[in-house]
């Protein structure tokens, strides 16, 4: 693909419009209180400068003028049938009354839409709700971080182990709803220095029948104070793969597949010129429209609500990159400044872009960049040199595995 055939995109209000009218998920944080102290929180003296976390629970009031907005907007004969409603916190169950009542406006709204809601919980109220949670149908992500001791910094405000009472809640609702179980609920575990890869995947079969997702303490705004604590705590997912006397066998028990896999279809996508976002632009004439970085559009994937009101794209970004605010009577949500906004962050970063060989597939967000936009080097800006190695890299991967081309192509078109 020539580079005259490519052309830098800006975000237009009606760019934003569209992703609204056909908004795939939206995330409302209906609390910011939790009835656990964990000690690798974000939200806690481990990390500088914690939020503050004291509003207690979003209300009715607070979320309708957002509510009303959107759904004004659902009614559009072209509008994508199904939104995902996901629910934030905090431990949501704290606020199961304005749960309740969001999706009951909701589901009563009449609009072209359907939704389907998920939620992650920390299990300690699901004997209280799980009938509720089923007969919505809820996508359910349960935290635990394996056995008794694996769940050792998952404490209760009284200092204790919550292992047992989850652990007998996920019981309960297996079962009582076993197909429910089955089919909807799934597992999140944090890999730290009190348990391992192999200890929660052995754990979890063994119990659940189910393999967790996986992640790791996050390194990010550590306070200096803290690291050596950090540190002795942090415990990284690969290294404890492959410190396992079977790490294939690990690895197969988790999904992961080909390390490359994900980084060929990137590099397909990005460079083949046999990759289209839609029919129009197939028609077209292979013109690539992009936009600098990595950074999602606003809206195109999710809208998050803070217990603040408080609007952005993503639950993942600090929220001084809030684009809007709800509060009661009142919807502040300018797309014609969001889209102004948006774009002239990215020209902050045009000129380093313009240089960068990975900028046609680059996954970073300005937004999770450091002390951005005062500074705004690029941790993955890729000389040409280096792209030339990314690449042969790819190519390697193709190479000694041609099948996943014919797995990436189906995967697309599912």
């Amino acid at each position: 693909m020539t580079e005259e055939m490519e052309q830098t995109y800006r975000i237009t209000a009606n760019d934003i419009k569209y992703n609204l009218v056909n908004l795939r998920k939206l995330v409302i944080e209906v609390t910011d209180s939790c009835n656990l102290m964990c000690t690798y929180c974000a939200h806690r003296d481990l990390y500088q400068d914690p939020e503050l976390r004291n509003l207690g629970n979003m209300k009715f009031s607070q979320i309708k003028p957002l509510l009303d907005y959107l759904t004004s907007l659902w009614y559009d004969k072209d509008v994508d049938k199904m939104t995902d409603v996901g629910f934030y916190g905090g431990e949501p169950l704290l606020n199961i009354a304005l749960i309740r009542q969001v999706i009951d406006y909701l589901e009563n709204k009449n609009t072209r839409k359907s939704f389907s809601y998920t939620m992650t919980t920390n299990g300690l109220l699901l004997d209280k709700y799980m009938d509720f949670l089923v007969e919505k149908n809820f996508r359910l992500l349960i935290s635990l971080d394996g056995d008794e001791s694996g769940q050792c910094y998952r404490l209760k405000k009284n200092g204790d182990n919550s292992f047992k009472e989850v652990y007998s809640n996920i019981l309960l609702l297996r079962q009582k709803y076993p197909d429910y179980f089955k089919d909807k609920v799934n597992f999140h575990t944090i890999i730290h220095n009190k348990n391992s890869v192999r200890e929660v995947v052995d754990f979890m079969i063994k119990e659940f029948d189910k393999v967790p997702s996986l992640s790791e303490i996050t390194p990010n705004g550590i306070r200096k104070d803290k690291k050596d604590i950090y540190q002795l705590m942090h415990q990284s997912i690969v290294e404890s793969i492959q410190a396992d006397t079977d790490p294939q066998d690990l690895r197969n028990a988790l999904g992961y597949e080909n390390p490359g896999k994900e980084s060929l279809y990137q590099y397909l996508r990005a460079y083949s010129g046999n990759f289209y976002d839609t029919y129009n632009s197939l028609i077209s004439g292979n013109v690539v429209n992009h936009t600098p970085t990595g950074t999602c559009h606003p809206f195109q994937i999710k809208l998050f609500v803070t217990v603040k009101g408080e609007i952005l794209q993503c639950e993942q970004i600090s929220r001084k990159w809030a684009c809007g605010v709800v509060s009661n009577n009142h919807l502040s949500l300018d797309c014609e400044k969001i889209a102004e906004k948006y774009n002239s962050l990215l020209d902050v970063v045009q000129a380093q872009c313009g240089s960068c060989s990975i900028a046609r597939s680059c996954p970073v967000c300005v937004f999770k960049m450091e002390d951005f936009p005062e500074k705004n080097k690029c941790e993955k800006y890729l000389s040409k040199l280096q792209f030339s190695q990314y690449q042969n890299s790819c190519l390697d991967t193709l190479l000694k595995s041609p099948e996943l081309y014919n797995v990436l192509i189906n995967e697309i078109h599912k």
